[in-house]
């Protein structure tokens, strides 16, 4: 389906996509009415269409798919004629021979050949009655325009009542290179087609891979739409799948019908086969229905409705299985291990309904609309906590998520403020995960001012949060309440050629009003917390020019230097205010460290702390840039944080003593150094890193490396690796190194002109597993694409009370046909190859371009 901002010009394709029309490539044959006698200039027409790739333009050469040996392309017209409607151009006529019967009756014979306009006629013989305004025409037909090419052995014509009859017709479609042969060609009153015993197919002449084969084919409503009755699909000549009808776009209008079944297979769920069905309701609104069969479970719908109004661009997803019969469910006997329920309790959703249901809706000036409000809805939620685990095995993206989040949110826009009030709340998955806090709600009300170079920010916010318990998983004790934030700065900005620097001032202040319930009697419930803060920010640009290789390149040298000081505010009565210790952590975070987070002006995410800090940050940037391509070839930074005095604020402490992801005590004296490294070899190669080093403890906190090598050749490799060092954990008396050591390869590599080897391994060296490998093989022909895929990964439902290295895996086979021309069932395995293979979009663009 496509973007459900796009309802109302994207053409949803069904399978059978029958694009162009076939009335006007009858033409009615008006222009036979003519006078015969008079007989013009000869015209030269080529009567097979089909061009190889040798004798294609390169402008006809874009449109030919790669593994394509030719195209079918409508004949240049005569000169001067191929922009004149045929009402308007001048006819054209010859033939061998020619007689009059009578003064109504003419007979053309021997290499009859008629153009007016864009449309043409050839045959061996016509015969014109102009007092009925009927046509016999036989042998070697062959009737043209830019749309359609038509030919046959015979047939009659009547032009008064607009209707024709065609004998053993070949009908060729140039928009889509669509191919169809009939044994009946009818043309009706009312301007519908019937085709009988008629065949359909995109593969070129003579490699006929796939065909849908009808009794009957009716083209109606102005050759919008068709119906094809008793349709059987063959492949290789082997019938795999008959309907009693189906419907079919003729046209580039959005059309009902049915889309490319989706199919795979799982160890849970067994076999799995979905049927979608498009309804194009209206120009502003359609609606998906996916019946589905899954083998081990039962049968149930999947469906999404679309709708597009002048102010909102609205989505519904809906999925429901009826009395699931749960067979088979090895996320069961995970939660029985695990202890989460009881070994008699069988499978806790047999016989349940499952369901799944989501809304996403963007309103006003969020919709791309000049309007001063705005509207952004997001909600999702399904029947229970293993929906996604039993019924979705191949949204990688899902399996990993612990919440399904339920916002929505109106905003209003001046010249210069900014409000917005939102609601969000959410569904948690994973039965060990605490649920985050509701927000219910958060206001805002920013404004920005800019007045003869100052830069004035007023930003402010007031948040409720709640939760619908009072004690946690762990039956630990939950805060509430509200907070307050202001947050004002105003800067100078100056830029030049040479560089920039940004003086900025800052004052923000904090504010709670947190509920008795839980907090000790000792604890203060209404807080307040005021600090004054100030930044410097300034950088500097070098460049020279230089030879390299024998090429021309541009060095840059950009040192940058960030000074932030902050007022130390006592945020100490933020701490222990429960009999069972807990804090106050709203939302709130330690930002990840990186080159770019040395010169933030906070070191925490989300509001619950005020920074106290002193502290100058430095880094260096150097960049070569090809003189000749403007590419950047090479960018290189290193940089780091001098703490000129403690932090005292954290978002959690420990025992009077903070530690951070990277093991860093508040008097260590300077951050890790922050380093990043990038190559752009031509535009086949690029290669990524970035280390954070302790000097203190010298040791590597953290490193990531990304090598990817995409080729014009649509060779794709990526090689990854990552690691992450994490204190050790205990479980069952038995410490366990935490630190993450994972390697990430996957790649696309053409085997042969038409197959791809397709694979993945995420490894996890800490474990010594594999956490997600799937390997498969894609055939990609000029008319077809089939892939099929082979997965195993890691089900880390049970993370929280399961040892890593004890983990499950997680079996399935995933077949995606896509039948070129027709439109395909790609969604899912789309997903699934985007997200775990790096550039996949890349090289689909470049294999099939938009």
């Amino acid at each position: 389906m496509p973007d459900s901002n796009q309802t109302s010009t994207a053409a949803v394709r069904p399978m059978f996509s029958l694009r162009a029309s076939l009335r006007t490539a009858v033409m009615g044959l008006t222009l036979v009415t003519a006078p015969v006698g008079l007989v013009a200039e000869t015209v030269n027409r080529e009567r097979i269409d089909w061009q190889p790739k040798v004798n294609l333009t390169d402008e006809q050469m874009r449109s030919v798919g790669r593994n394509c040996t030719g195209a079918y392309f409508y004949p240049t017209p005569a000169a001067g004629e191929s922009d004149l409607a045929p009402s308007q151009a001048p006819m054209r006529a010859s033939a061998d021979r020619s007689r009059a019967i009578n003064s109504n009756r003419f007979i053309l014979e021997g290499n009859v050949q008629a153009q007016q306009g864009r449309q043409s006629i050839e045959a061996d013989r016509l015969e014109v009655d102009r007092s009925t305004g009927t046509a016999e025409i036989s042998g070697n037909i062959v009737l043209r325009d830019p749309s359609a090419r038509v030919a046959a052995e015979s047939g009659h014509i009547n032009n008064q009542r607009g209707t024709a009859e065609l004998h053993n017709v070949g009908v060729v479609l140039y928009q889509n290179q669509m191919r169809s042969d009939a044994s009946r060609f009818k043309k009706h009153t009312d301007a519908s087609i019937h085709l009988s015993n008629a065949t359909l197919t995109t593969c070129p002449p003579g490699t006929e891979d796939w065909v849908i084969q009808a009794q009957h084919i009716d083209i109606r409503e102005d050759n919008i739409w068709g119906v094809a009755k008793n349709p059987v699909f063959r492949f290789k000549n082997v019938p795999y799948m008959w309907l009693p009808f189906i419907t079919f776009p003729a046209s580039d209008a959005r059309l009902s019908g049915f889309l490319w079944p989706g199919m795979g297979f799982s160890d849970n769920g067994g076999f799995d086969l979905s049927f979608p069905f498009y309804f194009n309701l209206a120009p502003n609104y359609d609606l998906m229905l996916s019946p589905r069969y899954i083998h081990n479970r039962g049968t149930g719908v999947e469906g999404q409705f679309r709708h597009l109004s002048s102010l909102f661009a609205s989505s519904v997803d809906f999925a429901l299985l009826n009395n699931d019969r749960g067979i088979n469910n090895q996320n069961v006997d995970y939660l029985v291990d695990a202890g989460i329920i009881e070994e008699g309790d069988n499978n806790p959703f047999i016989g349940e309904d499952r369901w799944l249901l989501g809304i996403q809706s963007k309103g006003g000036s969020a919709n791309d609309q000049n309007t001063a409000w705005y509207t952004d809805v997001d909600f999702t939620k399904v029947s229970d906590q293993n929906y996604f685990r039993d019924l979705d095995n191949t949204a990688i993206d899902v399996n990993y998520d612990t919440h399904l989040l339920r916002q929505g949110t109106f905003g209003y826009r001046w010249d210069n403020w900014q409000s917005s009030i939102t609601a969000r709340a959410y569904q948690t998955l994973d039965f060990y995960t605490q649920q985050p806090y509701q927000e219910l709600p958060r206001m805002k009300l920013d404004g920005s001012y800019l007045y003869q170079g100052l830069l004035t920010e007023l930003n402010h916010e007031l948040v409720r949060f709640d939760q619908s318990q009072n004690f946690d998983n762990n039956d630990r004790s939950i805060i509430k309440g509200a907070r307050a934030r202001a947050d004002y700065k105003v800067s100078y900005p100056l830029q030049s050629i040479w560089g920039f620097f940004t003086p900025a001032v800052y004052f923000k202040h904090l504010g709670y009003q947190l509920d008795d319930y839980n907090l000790l009697p000792e604890a203060d419930a209404q807080q307040s917390f005021t600090a004054l803060q100030t930044s410097l920010d300034g950088g500097l640009f070098f460049e020279r020019e230089g030879t390299i290789f024998k090429r021309n390149y541009l060095q840059t040298f950009e040192p940058r230097l960030f000074y932030f000081y902050s007022d130390y505010t006592d945020q100490s009565s933020l701490f222990n205010l429960t009999a069972d210790g807990q804090d106050v952590d709203f939302d709130s975070a330690d930002i990840t460290m990186s080159y770019n987070q040395l010169f933030r002006d906070s070191r925490f995410s989300g509001g619950d702390r005020i920074d106290d800090d002193n502290r100058v940050s430095v880094g260096l940037t150097t960049r070569f840039i090809d003189s000749t391509s403007g590419r950047e070839v090479v960018r290189a930074s290193l940089g780091q944080i001098y703490y000129l005095q403690d932090r005292r604020n954290f978002v959690a402490q420990y025992n009077n003593n903070y530690i951070s992801a990277s093991n860093q005590y508040t008097d260590a004296p300077r951050s890790e150094l922050a380093a990043e490294l990038a190559f752009n070899i031509g535009s086949t190669i690029s290669w990524n890193t970035s280390v954070l080093y302790d000097e203190g403890q010298q040791v590597i906190n953290e490193g990531r490396s990304n090598l990817q090598y995409l080729d014009n050749d649509h060779r794709l490799i990526n090689l990854g690796f990552s690691y992450r060092r994490k204190p050790d954990t205990t479980l069952n008396d038995e410490t366990i190194e935490q630190h993450t050591r994972q390697s990430d390869i996957s790649m696309m590599l053409p085997v042969s002109d038409k197959v791809n080897f397709i694979a993945r391994n995420l490894h996890d060296f800490t474990f010594e597993r594999e956490l997600d490998s799937f390997a498969g093989l894609e055939y990609n022909s000029c008319c077809y694409r089939a892939r099929l895929v082979w997965r195993r990964w890691v089900s880390n439902d049970l993370s929280r009370v399961v040892a890593d290295d004890d983990l499950n895996y997680k079996r399935g086979w995933f077949l995606d046909i896509q039948f070129k021309g027709f439109g395909s069932g790609t969604g899912k395995f789309y997903q699934l190859m985007s997200e775990t293979i790096p550039g996949y979009s890349l090289r689909e663009q470049a294999v099939f371009p938009e």
